[in-house]
């Protein structure tokens, strides 16, 4: 099959938060293969601290120590359950494993890298090293986006893997049920269970919920966001307002997922 550039449209029409990275259509160790399963992560990342998605540059570009060439995942997902999409082709984040008949990682799962510490509640940890669990956020977007991803390529919630159950040598993601996760994920496909909370599409003085990509006829509220943030008025909401609304938003106490709802909204309109 080709790669997997329909990653963005399928989470969005199950009503979840996507930021596409640059570049992502064309970035890959190579061509995806046949869709087989997807496989959860942790990324052992700096802490919330540090913002939505602070492991984001590393998913993207590889890391230094061990070395290991990105991208290292299909997505990652932030603290407020925003899917980012890194790559369509081929990323580095399985390694050697099998599970549920499947034995060919990289090539034919997509990897999720949900962003976290990777110390949760028990066992020693480094000093200074933080403690965390996943926030409810990040377990509804794994809820739901995952049951859209596994209705679109037509698998079971049998393939949704964790890395430790794909390999031994590994413990991620830290302290998820898996079979609670499966549980629900297969409720979701089948119906039964209730739509997920979705930012209303607009605040209580009819401002839309502003999104990338946005232009048209949005063009004058988006003209308003950019002079907020400080960005080229033009009109379009690309990837550049998309960050500097991140940025504005963490400054004022929000979460940075680069939608304009109605919380930002009411910080811009201050």
């Amino acid at each position: 099959m080709p790669n997997l550039l329909d990653m963005p449209v399928v989470l969005l029409k199950a009503s979840q938060k996507v930021s596409e990275y640059p570049g992502w259509r064309t970035r890959g160790h190579g061509q995806f293969g046949r869709m087989q399963g997807i496989i959860l992560h942790h990324t052992v990342g700096p802490g919330a601290r540090k913002g939505n998605m602070p492991s984001l540059e590393t998913l993207v570009h590889g890391r230094k120590v061990p070395p290991l060439a990105g991208p290292l995942c299909n997505s990652g997902m932030g603290y407020d359950g925003t899917w980012y999409i890194v790559a369509a082709g081929i990323a580095y984040h399985a390694g050697s494993g099998h599970y549920a008949g499947i034995d060919s990682g990289n090539a034919n799962t997509l990897g999720v890298e949900i962003e976290n510490t990777g110390y949760g509640p028990h066992g020693s940890i480094p000093p200074g090293a933080v403690r965390e669990n996943f926030t409810d956020k990040q377990m509804d977007a794994i809820h739901y986006g995952c049951a859209a991803l596994l209705t679109f390529y037509k698998l079971t919630p049998r393939t949704l893997i964790a890395h430790r159950e794909w390999t031994s040598r590994k413990i991620d993601p830290h302290d998820m049920d898996m079979g609670a996760v499966r549980s629900q994920v297969g409720s979701i496909m089948r119906g039964s269970a209730p739509p997920p909370v979705v930012i209303p599409s607009v605040d209580p003085v009819g401002h839309p919920t502003v999104r990338r990509p946005a232009m048209g006829v949005l063009e004058d509220e988006i003209i308003i966001i950019q002079k907020a943030v400080g960005v080229e008025a033009d009109g379009k909401f690309g990837p550049l307002t998309e960050a500097a609304v991140r940025k504005f938003q963490i400054a004022h106490g929000l979460v940075g997922d680069g939608i304009v709802g109605p919380k930002t909204w009411a910080i811009i309109g201050k």
